[in-house]
């Protein structure tokens, strides 16, 4: 049971727990909570996975400067739902949508990296009596990404994924991987510009296996896999892919190897007005978007954008205080730290001698530029839980 009221001037919230008893919560802390899970779950699905755990044998080959892609999905024909995914619609207020997913993967060393990406969803229907044995689906859509990978043996993953929505509730039931397709977009020779030849791309079209690309890490080696993948009959997804040069201009908004969909809001970007999936009038996001044109037969085209720059804001830090309680004992268990990774230290002639406070802007995606404000600190002669910085900080920051 949540109430609200007044008291001292200021709005409360509590909560009645199985006691009776009320614990009142400022409606302040109860907003900067709500805050953080919105972050934390805004962020969390854009956590970039490297290569960290790689010995050097094992790392792809990287080059030394970084270069955008550009994958444009336009459509998936001849494909067919398995038929125990069909049974598992059954009645009541569901229905099943499809979505295309895109992760990418390092076959020697068996392992997935960068983030993975989600498509919107087609709905496929509520009866599925009603569902054609064959399906043909359009899927207009862009995916962005900013590599320094040069590797081959380096693939992107595509699945058709199935989703069984209650549609009373807005809530997924169950998910099946119901076909899947690797691209090469780490190899030579790069595709054409997304700016310069857009028009010069043809459309590309690769088959569909059956199952799902868990098949992978089972067995990694292409060779012996290919003796083990079935083909949909006559089922193929059709796409374009580019090089993009001017989305290096966003290298510093998000991270390497992300994959970033047309509409995922990126902070430091100009609002662009668009019409997102599922939306009955337009919007103003900040993300990449698209551009459109209409081809011969009054299609309409969409090719990747420019990205568009916010106006860049710096960060500036000046006569700041920094609160760390308890310090002594924190910094105690710091020095006792040292004692256990080097038995002939004596611990007696451990100092800590300077103190620094590091702070940048994090979007959500990355850390902005990937550059800090750096702080020198100083111990408050009054309170030795204080630091005091008495200079003046000035780093790159946001554009906004």
């Amino acid at each position: 049971m949540e109430k609200k009221e007044d008291f001292e001037s200021h709005s409360y919230q509590y909560k009645e727990d199985n006691e009776g008893d009320k614990k009142y919560l400022p409606a302040l802390e109860q907003e900067e909570s709500r805050r953080n899970l919105k972050w934390i779950l805004f962020a969390r699905s854009r956590i970039s996975f490297g290569f960290h755990h790689l010995g050097p044998s094992q790392l792809p080959n990287m080059s030394g400067e970084r270069r955008g892609i550009s994958i444009c999905f336009e459509k998936v024909c001849g494909w067919s739902i398995p038929q125990n995914v069909l049974k598992m619609l059954g009645s009541g207020d569901c229905e099943l949508t499809a979505q295309l997913s895109l992760s990418m993967f390092h076959l020697p060393s068996n392992t997935y990296f960068g983030t993975t990406w989600m498509g919107p969803t087609v709905s496929l229907g509520s009866n599925h009596r009603k569902i054609p044995d064959i399906v043909d689906f359009d899927y207009s859509d862009i995916v962005y990404m900013i590599t320094r990978l040069a590797d081959p043996a380096c693939i992107a993953v595509i699945e058709i994924v199935v989703s069984k929505i209650d549609t009373r509730r807005n809530f997924v039931l169950a998910q099946f991987g119901c076909g899947w397709t690797m691209l090469n977009l780490f190899a030579k020779p790069y595709p054409v510009d997304a700016v310069d030849e857009k028009d010069k791309n043809k459309l590309l079209s690769c088959s569909i296996f059956c199952g799902s690309p868990r098949d992978l890490i089972v067995n990694s080696d292409i060779s012996k896999l290919s003796g083990r993948l079935r083909e949909q009959p006559n089922c193929s997804l059709f796409f374009r892919v580019y090089s993009h040069r001017k989305l290096l201009k966003v290298q510093h908004l998000i991270s390497e190897n992300e994959a970033i969909g047309r509409f995922d809001q990126i902070a430091g970007l100009i609002t662009r007005e668009l019409v997102p999936p599922r939306a009955t009038r337009p919007q103003w996001m900040s993300c990449l978007g698209h551009d459109e044109s209409i081809d011969d037969n009054s299609n309409i085209l969409i090719y990747p954008s420019s990205p568009r720059l916010a106006l860049e804001l710096l960060v500036k830090i000046a006569n700041c205080q920094l609160l760390v309680p308890r310090r002594d004992i924190l910094e105690s268990k710091l020095i006792g730290s040292f004692s256990k990774n080097n038995i002939h230290l004596n611990i007696s002639n451990v100092r800590i001698l300077n103190r620094f406070l590091k702070i940048g802007i994090h979007n959500g995606h990355t850390l902005v530029g990937n550059s800090w404000v750096v702080q020198s600190l100083l111990e408050d002669k009054e309170d030795k839980d204080i630091f005091d910085s008495r200079t003046c900080s000035v780093g790159q920051g946001l554009r906004t």
